[in-house]
């Protein structure tokens, strides 16, 4: 995820969607006013950070599978 911030000039804010536990699949979802909250101001900040984590291969990995993993390796 560091990657995707990093290559739209947002690696600022990585740490809060780390902190916030935020996932990529996740961000696709998110409002307008959501990533405003979490420090994405400007519309096409939003626009690229979408679009990134929408082509991005490990987007595609549902929440309940990504948990599932999670679970598992404990």
């Amino acid at each position: 995820m560091d990657t995707i911030f990093k290559e739209i000039g947002l690696e600022h804010l990585s740490f809060r969607f780390q902190e916030e536990k935020i996932e990529i699949q996740t961000i696709k979802g998110m409002s307008d006013e959501q990533l405003i909250d979490i420090g994405v101001k400007t519309l096409g900040d939003r626009l690229r950070l979408r679009e990134k984590c929408s082509n991005n291969p490990q987007s595609s990995c549902s929440a309940g599978a990504a948990l599932s993993e999670r679970l598992n390796v404990v």
